[in-house]
């Protein structure tokens, strides 16, 4: 199957979105489709309507007033990025389930939808100017691997289980190697046939290797691709069933941040807010997500290794037959007959748990007078406040250290006993103690490797890990803090030795959770920082009273508007809209009922404007509208639908109905058919003439200024 006819085999199997969400997408293709046409439609679809609403409230376009008006959402999203939501939300009803064996689809959706909240945030860390279409640019990046889980049922899922953490060229090579195209290919044509823009499709095919996809460096899809490679990175850390990001993930990572020029600093204070977002969105889409998430995309510090000859094999030659010792009969009588069975235990006061594979182990009641009088012969003064740890121990030999369990419950600690390091391993990911002892002579596993493997796993990256063994083992001290050990005990144990241990355990622990809240706190003032600086940022750009752009975001994006005229050639209209009499509007029902005026008169500028215009308040009763793309005749047609729409507006004011019309000054500049170049404030100074001479031939009209055609350049003589 070629490429072209596998993209048309894809475009059939993953339909365009139907029912409410076709016709608002149709309506959409329409630049003479009015707000309330697309609000009436949209409202047909409670749910995607409910979404839309969720979307304009959501994070994604910062914390300001909400909205609970569906018109008021569309207006606030946009309908650019309307259609590119409602797009992503079709998918996700549509393809929430599928035929293919071993796609994983709830997983797939949940890593996309994180996909999704990382490219927001990432799209406000690089400083785009739409994190809001990243949000779903990034819900859709990985649209590919669903055209060919749709397109080939029966043998994709085991190729797609296998290319987990390959690299886009292995992934490329291994998918176009079995189906022709790849995910990329199919992702970028699926974004143009639903009429995405070219530049997020070009960004899509680009995010598996974007150093060589051949995009402008400095170029908005180059950046794009960029982001969205690591999106798709951290998003698939985002894990519904994986506990822990694999470490070789978080390098990856970290050296495409590194490329991208994003600081892992800053993602690292964003994770909780997109932890926070993804299970927000995920009710939201009835996703089910559960398993791990990054706490933190830092890289763990590895703990230096120096190699100790064999105290396993030292523990099996002097005991070759064993496979497990039992437990002294006046410890094991502690426990009652009935709760002997595995699984089961006594929760008594001060009483230690045990895992249900460990030997049976104490619980419960006093110990005997024997353990005591042990206990007291070297017994350390009282301590005067009750430490409290939770500490598992990891020792073969339960008779040896029956002082230590009685010494230790009546400090209080709360003890769980294991035999063997598989055990302690089970018991560390089961419920995480504070304090973990473990002793050299552990058999069914290399001790120092359960020190590593513990210190590998993020519950043991923050407890206290303390070794045990005779001091005269060859290398045993240099060993254990090697594999990753706080402290070494050596044996026999001294009663006041292991309580003073204890103690220093209970100050490290203090500190690092304290360290740990503060970190948060750090963190939690450094994401208040960055909302409140996106909330100026909105402020910055938003006029107060009408919520629309204002005059500083309307002058740069004219400056943009009329760069991007002379680089593609195209048209541009610049419109200044004047209400006419409003100094007799605020003297005759006062200046409340103006500012009424100017909120109603504003929204009805953007409802009936194009989608791709821009429309702001420009100072008092004065609106300027940036209008991409439009000839003279267009314009002159464009600015009369403004006026002739306006002046069916009625305001309220008591009794009183109040009729507004506006008078609008048109300024066209075509770079193709100007005889000069047009600076923004030549433009706007045209406009400014036009308006003048609509207002001095009896306001309520239309005045176009255009420039004259270039004159025709004489042509040379025939020879």
């Amino acid at each position: 199957m070629s490429m072209d006819i596998q993209a048309q085999h894809a475009e059939r199997e993953l339909p365009s979105p139907s029912g409410v969400a076709q016709r608002v997408l149709g309506l959409l293709r329409n630049d003479n489709t009015t707000l309330s046409a697309l609000v009436q439609a949209l409202g047909a679809d409670p749910a995607m309507a409910g979404r839309v609403l969720r979307l304009a409230n959501s994070a994604v376009y910062g914390v300001r007033t909400p909205v609970v008006i569906l018109a008021d959402a569309v207006q606030r999203i946009g309908l650019n990025s309307l259609k590119q939501v409602l797009v992503g939300f079709s998918l996700v009803d549509r393809y929430r389930r599928g035929h293919c064996a071993n796609f994983d689809y709830p997983r797939f959706w949940a890593q996309s939808l994180a996909t999704a909240v990382a490219a927001r945030h990432l799209g406000t860390v690089a400083g785009l100017p739409a994190p809001g279409e990243c949000f779903t640019l990034g819900l859709l990046t990985r649209s590919g691997e669903l055209a060919l889980a749709t397109l080939h049922p029966d043998d994709y899922g085991p190729l797609h289980q296998a290319l987990s953490g390959c690299s886009a060229e292995q992934i490329s090579a291994r998918e176009r190697a079995n189906y022709t195209a790849d995910r990329y290919i199919l992702a970028e044509h699926l974004l143009r046939e639903w009429q995405l823009p070219d530049s997020m499709a070009v960004a899509v095919r680009g995010s598996g290797e974007p150093a060589v996809s051949g995009l402008m460096p400095q170029g908005v899809p180059m950046r794009l691709a960029r982001i969205l490679q690591i999106s798709v990175q951290l998003g698939s850390l985002f894990d519904p069933v994986e506990s822990l990001p694999p470490i070789e993930s978080l390098k990856k990572l970290r050296r495409m941040c590194d490329t991208a020029d994003i600081s892992i600093d800053e993602l690292n204070v964003r994770l909780p807010e997109m932890l926070t977002e993804w299970r927000d969105w995920s009710q939201v889409f009835a996703l089910d997500i559960r398993g791990g998430v990054p706490l933190s995309l830092d890289l763990p510090v590895p703990a230096e290794i120096i190699p100790f000859p064999g105290a396993l094999q030292q523990a099996v030659q002097q005991d070759p037959d064993h496979r497990e010792t039992p437990w002294p009969e006046h410890i094991a009588s502690i426990v009652p007959a009935e709760s002997q069975a595995v699984g089961q235990a006594v929760p008594t006061e001060h009483a230690p748990t045990v895992h249900p594979a460990a030997a049976p182990a104490l619980i419960g009641a006093r110990p005997p007078e024997s353990v005591q009088t042990v206990a007291r012969r070297d017994a350390a003064p009282e301590v005067e406040v009750s430490l409290g740890l939770r500490i598992l121990v990891a020792h073969p030999d339960p008779a040896a250290i029956e002082s230590w369990i009685t010494l230790m419950l009546s400090q209080q600690h709360r003890l769980r006993l294991v035999d063997s390091a598989q055990n302690a391993l089970a018991e560390l990911l089961r419920e995480p103690p504070q304090v973990v002892i473990c002793d050299l002579g552990l058999r069914d596993l290399d001790v120092l490797g359960l020190c590593r493997s513990i210190r590998a796993s993020r519950p043991g990256r923050e407890l206290y890990l303390m070794v045990t063994g005779a001091r005269e083992r060859p290398g045993a001290l240099e060993s254990a803090f090697g594999a990753g050990a706080d402290d070494f005990l050596a044996t026999p144990v001294q009663a006041g030795e292991l309580i003073s241990r204890l103690r220093a355990a209970r100050r490290f622990i203090d500190m690092q959770e304290q360290l740990i809240a503060d970190q948060m706190e750090v963190r939690r003032l450094a994401t208040e920082l960055a909302m409140a600086n996106t909330r100026l940022e909105h402020a910055a750009d938003t006029d107060p009273l009408t919520g629309i752009a204002n005059r500083r975001r309307a002058n740069e994006h004219l400056i943009e508007a009329v760069r991007q005229a002379e680089e593609q050639g195209q048209p541009l209209g610049v419109f200044l809209v004047d209400l006419d009499h409003f100094k007799r509007i605020n003297d005759t029902w006062g200046h409340a009922t103006g500012d009424e005026v100017l909120r109603q008169a504003a929204r009805a500028l953007q409802a009936y404007s194009r989608t791709s215009d821009l429309v702001s308040r420009f100072g008092g009763e004065e609106f300027l509208v940036i209008a991409p793309g439009t000839t003279a005749p267009a314009a002159a047609a464009l600015a009369e639908r403004l006026r002739a729409g306006i002046a069916l507006l009625r305001i309220a004011a008591g009794q009183d109905q109040i009729a507004v019309t506006f008078s609008v000054g048109v300024s066209v500049y075509d770079p193709l058919a100007s005889a000069r170049k047009r600076t923004p404030e030549a433009l706007l100074h045209m406009a400014d003439e036009a308006l003048y001479r609509a207002k001095d031939s009896g306001r309520n009209r239309v005045c176009v200024a255009a420039d004259r055609p270039a004159p025709k350049r004489p042509e040379p003589p025939t020879p």
